[in-house]
This record gives structure tokens, sequence and C-alpha cells, in this order.
């Protein structure tokens, strides 16, 4: 007999759940009901952008980036994915970067990431 309240609890939530399909398939929303709708999704996303903020620590650290090597800078775009094929094949598989559409890039990016997947290189 102790299950017959969480038998109840699920006939009432399928009960909900019908009325809520057929609200939504046959229902009309009223000025009233929009506003409400409106200013409900203005509080959360509020929320979560307030929950959000709350991961970033206050006080973030900012570095300047260090100026391109002049050998990556000698480089011309071809000549910087080609190098950028020869890092990922030598790392492997295990290497992820972001940005794996590299024609965003600019050059100076992709000098960037070849500096990162190999800063003690002197080209």
């Amino acid at each position: 007999m102790t299950d017959k309240p969480e038998k109840s609890l699920e006939i009432l939530d399928a009960i909900y759940m019908e009325a809520a399909l057929d609200a939504a398939a046959n229902g009309r929303s009223t000025p009233e009901d929009e506003r409400w709708a409106r200013e409900t999704s203005k509080r959360v996303q509020a929320r979560l952008a307030e929950l959000r903020r709350n991961l970033v620590p206050a006080t973030a650290t900012v570095s300047k980036a260090q100026p391109i090597r002049p050998s990556l800078l000698a480089m011309g775009r071809d000549a910087l994915l080609a190098k950028l094929n020869e890092l990922t094949s030598k790392i492997g598989p295990s290497l992820q970067y972001a940005h794996r559409n590299l024609e965003g890039l600019s050059d100076d990016d992709l000098r960037r990431l070849v500096d990162t997947l190999n800063p003690e290189s002197d080209d």
C-alpha cells in the first residue's frame, strides 16, 4: 500500500501531460498569456546569465600576447597550413583545437596556433 501515493502522482502527471499537449495543439493564447510568457522568459534568461557570471572568477587575469616569432612572420599562409598539418600529424589524434575550419583564421591566428603547438621550435 505504500506505493499507492506514487501511483496516484504518476496518473496525475499523465493527465497533466495530456492536458498540456491538448492545450498546445488546440488552445488559444490570450494577450495576457503572451505577456506572462515574455516576462517569465526574461526572468529565466536573466537568472541564467547571473548563474553563468557567477562561474567566472571576479578577477580574471589578462595576459598580453607574446610577439610572433620572426621565423613564423616570414611564413606565408600556405607554409603555415603545411606546418600546421605537419604538427597535427606529428602530435596525433589526441590533438584538439577549436578552429577546424581554418579559412576564417587570419595568417597571424595561424601563426599563433602553430606557435602554441610548437613553442620551442625556431623554424
